[in-house]
């Protein structure tokens, strides 16, 4: 019977263990990303200002990018009135996005080296350069 109360205790003692680096694995992630994500934020607003200037170039389509700063921004369709609407949460952190038909969120998730951050739509990881054509894409849709 004391062999069992033990093997309990080292049990109980070992889930314990399991779950406060859970935590502290979770607490030093969420830092990381309030860290990183303005930077990444950034970034995306530049590469989505960019991308409408481009398309902008090569078509007949007009996107207006209006940067309301310092956490949101709007795309806007000249051509169809369509409008994606861009919030920047640094509480969680994430960005969230309202166009016509679509509406959700990109999380962050931290990269292997602890140095970076991904974005995650859907629960698909993304590389940078894919989000301002995921989003573009959405609001071009009729």
């Amino acid at each position: 019977m004391m062999q069992s109360s033990e093997d309990l205790l080292h049990s109980l003692h070992a889930e314990d263990q399991v779950r406060t680096a859970e935590s502290g694995r979770f607490m030093e992630e969420q830092q990381i990303k309030r860290a990183l994500a303005p930077a990444q934020w950034e970034a995306l607003k530049l590469a989505l200002q960019d991308e409408c200037a481009a398309i902008k170039q090569a078509s007949a389509v007009t996107l207006e990018f209006e940067s309301e700063w310092p956490w949101n921004s709007t795309i806007r369709n000249t051509r169809t009135g369509q409008i994606a609407t861009l919030r920047y949460d640094p509480t969680v952190p994430c960005i969230h996005y309202l166009t016509g038909k679509w509406a959700g969120h990109f999380t962050f998730r931290v990269g292997p080296d602890g140095t970076m951050l991904q974005f995650v739509d859907k629960g698909i990881p993304r590389l940078m350069q894919e989000i301002p054509h995921l989003i573009i894409q959405r609001i071009l849709r009729r």
